[in-house]
């Protein structure tokens, strides 16, 4: 599930987020979240660096490249919804894959 931050406005992967976006605010839509880096400058903190994001158009997968490895997540253990695939892909390539399908 894709959740967008109420600051940033940036989606970020439910799992993918570090740390993992609760399931209360996927099941309540109107229930407020901040990203990890919105919620930092809100509270004072030192912003959490992130890697910039993908911006040749080579590097944003056609929905074709990006669903050929997928496979069904319902049976996953959560070993496997951590697996490097989720871990290692940016937050707005995901994104822009997901909203490109």
């Amino acid at each position: 599930m894709i959740v967008f931050c109420d600051d940033c406005n940036e989606g970020y992967h439910q799992y993918c987020h570090k740390p993992a976006i609760d399931k209360e605010y996927i099941d309540v839509p109107d229930k407020e979240w901040r990203c990890v880096r919105c919620e930092a400058e809100r509270n004072g903190e030192a912003v959490p660096e992130l890697p910039a994001p993908e911006t040749e158009e080579s590097a944003v997968p056609t929905p074709a490249e990006a669903t050929e490895n997928l496979v069904p997540g319902t049976d996953l253990s959560a070993e496997e919804v951590w697996s490097p695939q989720c871990t290692e892909t940016s937050h707005s390539v995901l994104t822009n894959t997901v909203l490109a399908t």
